[in-house]
């Protein structure tokens, strides 16, 4: 989701990213992992579900104050 995100959107922020990323790593991997170790299919689904939530929300709840600007990035540059 983050990766969509920073196509399209300018106010996404390496905070949200970063948090969302270790949020949803540390969630939603051992219960995906477990889903598929014994077999459980609806777990593994909620858990896909659930990491693709995790970082939507958390780059939701953390957007960049002032939004990125293309055009002024290539002058600083």
């Amino acid at each position: 989701m983050p990766t969509v995100l920073s196509l399209y959107w300018n106010r996404l922020s390496s905070t949200g990213v970063f948090w969302g990323i270790l949020t949803a790593f540390v969630l939603g991997v051992p219960l995906f992992v477990y889903g598929n170790y014994k077999g459980i299919v609806w777990i593994s689904v909620v858990a896909s579900i659930d990491i693709i939530a995790i970082t939507a929300i958390f780059a939701f709840l953390f957007p960049r104050k002032i939004p990125f600007d293309v055009e002024k990035a290539k002058i600083d540059a």
